[in-house]
């Protein structure tokens, strides 16, 4: 992938980047996108955990994110799809 390629911290210019590529301050993206804070995108909520979380991925599930996943990158429980079509956890 051209990000784990170039890597953040690399000196490449936008010259460098394959065509359909920009360099950003969190490194090279498609052209397309565009960077923005976190809660631009999403709305957080806090307080309420769903009744079930599954250990690895199930089809429609979604990942419930913690602060612990901010801090490692890792999702360790997703919210089964059951959950998501009530919508009262998200």
């Amino acid at each position: 992938m051209i990000g784990q390629e170039l890597g953040k911290t690399t000196n490449a210019t936008a010259t460098d980047l394959p065509e359909g590529y920009k360099m950003t301050e969190l490194g090279p993206l498609p052209e397309e996108w565009r960077v923005v804070r976190l809660g631009e995108v999403v709305t957080l909520k806090k307080g309420r955990k769903p009744p079930k979380l599954l250990k690895t991925y199930q089809r429609g599930s979604l990942p419930y994110l913690t602060a612990a996943y901010f801090r490692s990158g890792t999702v360790e429980a997703w919210i089964p799809s059951s959950s998501v079509e009530e919508s009262s956890y998200l």
